[in-house]
């Protein structure tokens, strides 16, 4: 386990009676599908200057340097924490360790960093049905609110590998969506299988590349 999931564990701890403060304010965000969420996710835009991203911190929330330019905070205030309202109640399922992660780029010109791409992310142990229903449900919501159809990629064999990896990616006109489900295999309460240990939604702007423009003139006299 990093560093950053190290800390992001005890901080996390310490956040739990904020699970869910951010979804009762009157802003409005981006248009939604099912999902009331109209948390700090819903005002974060790709291409916002990093003073911009700082400014929309809590007061409870840290933002901690992971590089020059990547900046992450352990946030419970992201819609994947809806998790919480869908697993079983007992003591083997939960989620934690919420984690927003902002990766800033500089272009030329710029007085200051831009928002690059931006990925919320939780960690845990949940029961595989539920995970993949969860995974299944939300991979609808993102697609009636982005109006995309996403494709479907597994990573990994079941019964030969520990981790498998589930993602919906959603090519939209100016950014890519991904939304990734880990399903692990674990031994839990004396049973073994896989299942659910993290989910997290990636919003990445595309890559522009630069346009080299051919002069088909004729230059000779």
């Amino acid at each position: 386990m990093n560093i950053k999931k190290i800390i992001a564990i005890a901080l996390s701890f310490m956040l739990t009676a904020f699970c869910f403060a951010g979804c009762s304010n009157d802003e409005e965000g981006e248009p939604e599908a099912e999902s009331s969420y109209t948390g700090i996710l819903t005002k974060v835009k790709l291409g916002m200057p990093v003073s911009k991203i700082l400014a929309l911190q809590p007061d409870n929330v840290e933002l901690m340097y992971e590089s020059d330019t990547v900046l992450w905070s352990v946030n419970s205030d992201i819609d994947l924490m809806e998790i919480n309202g869908v697993i079983t109640d007992d003591a083997y399922n939960y989620v934690d360790n919420p984690i927003i992660t902002y990766t800033f780029k500089t272009n030329k010109g710029d007085t200051e960093m831009t928002l690059k791409s931006y990925m919320s992310e939780v960690h845990g142990v949940i029961d595989r049905e539920v995970a993949e229903k969860y995974f299944e449900d939300k991979a609808k919501e993102l697609q009636a609110k982005h109006g995309v159809e996403p494709i479907k990629s597994v990573t990994g064999t079941e019964n030969v590998d520990y981790t498998v990896t589930n993602k919906y990616k959603f090519n939209c006109t100016s950014y890519d969506l991904t939304f990734t489900m880990d399903l692990e295999y674990e031994t839990i309460n004396g049973v073994e299988g896989y299942y659910g240990s993290m989910f997290s939604i990636e919003v990445k702007e595309k890559e522009v590349k630069t346009e080299v423009t051919v002069d088909s003139s004729d230059s000779k006299e």
